[in-house]
Formats: structure tokens, sequence, C-alpha cells
């Protein structure tokens, strides 16, 4: 455990544990499993056993406590009944549902490893692990388990991080209701839970189990969004008939994947494992520097998520290259992470492997737009842009000409610094295929670009000067 998490948030944050004592958020949750058993069930439903995850319980802690603190009562009111009464009765559902699709999927053994795409990004959560020197059974059971044979989904679920206190993605109750009414025949609802499970479960898996020291939520999330990327990039970027990828987590992903590219993927792994501590990856200043940004971000919004910069993705891939690049970065400000960084940052590309793949998922991430019908909300798909994407050098952003639907992916400063100084101000990418073959050379292209126009089957690549 590094030094800073031998103190809790509360504590660090400067906030008075009293305010919110850890036993009032777990009565709490008691009380809602009770009420939700008791209303909606006769008293005789599948229990869950609520409960946080210390990390998480005590972000809410810290967020109630600010609330209580400054007398905003109600506000203080909202968030506890958001978390501990709104959001478990949705996992409570889930795990009663009436429903005979939501019965099979919750509660009958089904073999993962079997399914096509589940199956292979259970493969390749499998690989990362080894290549990142940790055992599965001991750090990731659930996966383990999911690679050994029969599982009952309800009960691996709640191994994970989340599995005690927020329902499972893309399955809620409204979805499994439309689930229901395709009417499969028994044989055929594998393939149908593979796609639409597949993403959220290798997502889920990069949170690991509750027992660790977890970052803040927004870190926390990209990190784990990333991870399951690694395994199988269909998890975010479906490629023609793959099932739809999580809409809108390259808000996420990129910020996970600068990490691992500035600081090494294996050393990140290791790390959200929880059998390397987090401050031997990225410094004790650079983690410092996080918590205070997160927490003035959430001060100045309080979004109900604690995920107050998801549409500003640019700001914590800066602090990370000025960290990686050897700039002190513990007393730096939001306001200096928006203008341009210093020259020592132009030299710090981090992985060169994955120095393209962020080029490959910035091009990507402009071809995403919502998967039509069921779960249109969360889920995705790719399809050819008919605008052009543009690679502003300026500030090194990638999106639509005109904004993309899933927000602006950040590029590595250094590799648009080499650019800018030759006197290119943008890349233009025209698209007329998102097979990954052309996604890939597209991304080469970009990445040993000279500033010349680069025509082949799938894109083209021009320069603005």
């Amino acid at each position: 455990m590094s030094r800073q998490c031998e103190r809790s948030l509360l504590d660090r944050l400067g906030l008075d544990e009293a305010l919110v004592p850890s036993s009032e958020v777990e009565s709490r949750l008691g009380r809602t499993e009770r009420r939700v058993l008791d209303v909606f069930f006769g008293g005789v439903g599948h229990e869950v056993g609520l409960s946080l995850p210390q990390g998480l319980s005590e972000v809410i802690r810290a967020a109630v406590a600010l609330e209580r603190q400054e007398g905003r009562v109600e506000a203080a009111e909202a968030l506890l009944a958001h978390h501990l009464d709104h959001i478990p009765t949705v996992l409570l559902l889930q795990w009663n549902t009436d429903t005979a699709v939501g019965r099979r999927l919750f509660h009958e053994p089904v073999e993962p490893r079997a399914w096509r795409w589940l199956g292979t990004g259970l493969a390749g959560w499998s690989a990362l692990l080894a290549r990142s020197g940790v055992e599965a059974g001991s750090a990731q059971p659930v996966l383990a388990s999911m690679l050994a044979g029969e599982v009952v989904w309800s009960a691996q679920y709640a191994r994970t991080f989340f599995g005690r206190s927020q329902p499972m993605l893309v399955v809620y109750p409204p979805q499994l209701e439309a689930l229901e009414g395709q009417g499969h025949e028994a044989a055929a609802w594998a393939p149908v839970f593979d796609g639409h499970l597949a993403g959220a479960w290798l997502h889920e898996l990069g949170h690991f189990g509750p027992e660790r020291a977890a970052l803040f939520p927004y870190l926390d999330e990209a990190v784990a969004g990333y991870l399951g990327m690694a395994a199988w990039p269909g998890a975010v970027f479906p490629a023609a008939g793959q099932p739809g990828g999580l809409w809108g987590w390259p808000a996420f992903t990129q910020v996970g994947q600068a990490m691992a590219r500035l600081f090494g993927l294996e050393a990140v792994v290791r790390a959200q494992a929880g059998v390397m501590p987090w401050e031997e990856v990225l410094g004790a200043g650079l983690l410092r520097a996080m918590e205070r940004l997160w927490w003035e971000a959430y001060q100045a919004r309080r979004e109900v998520s604690f995920h107050p910069d998801t549409r500003r993705p640019d700001r914590w891939v800066r602090l990370m290259e000025l960290a990686a690049s050897g700039v002190e970065v513990e007393a730096v400000t939001a306001a200096e992470l928006d203008g341009p960084p210093p020259k020592e940052v132009e030299g710090v590309e981090g992985d060169r492997a994955l120095v393209r793949e962020t080029l490959l998922h910035a091009v990507s991430s402009a071809c995403l737009v919502k998967r039509p019908g069921l779960c249109a909300s969360s889920l995705a798909a790719m399809e050819v842009p008919s605008r052009p994407i543009r690679i502003e050098f300026a500030e090194a952003r990638c999106e639509l000409e005109g904004g993309s639907p899933a927000g602006l992916h950040v590029v590595p400063w250094a590799w648009a610094s080499r650019l800018r100084r030759a006197g290119v101000r943008a890349l233009e990418v025209r698209l007329s295929s998102v097979v990954p073959e052309a996604l890939e050379a597209a991304a080469a292209a970009l990445e040993g670009s000279e500033g010349g126009r680069v025509s082949a089957p799938g894109f083209e690549v021009s320069a603005v000067r």
C-alpha cells in the first residue's frame, strides 16, 4: 500500500470523518436491501448482501461530508439516496427479475469461455495478466472461474468491484424486458447474451476485486476501460460483424491508454490488480496532483457520478505527459493544463507501439455512432464518417470536423510537436472504409507522416499548413 493510501480519502481532503461515519453507509444499504425485497418480492427474493468497496465508500462519504460541511443538507441526502437507495435497487431488481431471459442470464449455468466474443476477450485478458506477471487465480478469480468452465453470472458478478452495489451494465430491467420480447428459444440465447455482455464483462474485469486500493472513480474507470479494450478492442471499437462496443468509453479509455503509453502497460496492470502500489508506477507527486485536480473538478460540478471531467480527457493526458517528462506537477493547476505544455514534453512519446495505437483509436473514435435498436443508449457501432477527421496540432486533439458524437480524442503531444515544427497545422483524414485493415493503415500513415499527402485503399491523409 502506498503512503498516500495509508490515510483515508476524507483525511487527505481535510474533511471530518465524523460527518459521515462508515456505519451510516453500511446500515442504509442494509435497509435498502430489506425494503426492496419486502416491497417488490414479499421478502423472499435473491439476497445480494449489498456492500460498497472501500474506495467507492470513501468517495461517497467525502462527497456527502462536503455537502454537510457546507450546510447543504438536501444535496447530501440526494447523494446518499442515489448511491445507497436508487442504484442498489436496480441491482436487486436485476437479480430478482421476473423475466425468463433474466432468470436464465443471472441464475442458470453458462460457459462464457465457449462464447465467440466473450471467449476471445477472456483469452485476451488471460494473456494480458500473464504478460504483466499477475496470477489470475489470486488477483482476478472471476476471470479464472470463467476460463475454468461453467459459472452462474450472479455469483461471479457479486465478486467484482461493483458487484454488490451497482447493476451489471447493458442488462438493466428495461433492456431485459426488451430481450424477453424477442422470444428466442433457450438454445439461442447464448449468442444474444454474448453480443450484449461481452464488452461490459471485459470492462468489469478491469476493476478487479473490491478489496484493492482503487484510484478515484474517473481514473479507475479510465484504466478499467482501457484494459478491457486491450483484452479485446471490439469492447469499444466493434468491427463489422462484431456486437456493439460500449458507447462513450473513449472519454475514459484514452486516459487509461495514455497512462499505459507513458508509464508501462504491465506496470499499470499490476497496480490496477493491487499487486503493486500506484505510487511506484506514477510517483507520489502525480498521484497527489491527480487526486487534488479531480476533487477540485468535483467541487465545481458536483456530478453525482463523480466523473466531472469526462469531456476534458486532454487535461489528464497532458498532466501525465508533464510528469513523465520530469516536470514537477504536484502544484499544477487546471488552467495551466489548458495551455501549451513546456518544451520538455516534446521529447516524451512513451511506448512507440502505443503511440500508433493512440492514433488508431483517435481515428476510430471519430467513427463511432450510437447503435440503433435495442440497447441503443449503451452500445456503439462504427460507420464511415461523412466529414473529414481533423487532427489539430496546436492542441494535439482529434475529432470530426464540426465535432464527434463520441467527443474529442487526445493525441501524443510529442508526436504532434514534431509535425508542428515542420510547419503543419493539422492533418485531415478522409475514410472510405472502417474495416480494421484500413484504420490500422491510416494510423501507420499518421505515425510516420512528414506532412505530405498519403492515399491508400480505405483512407486519405492530407496536411493543412
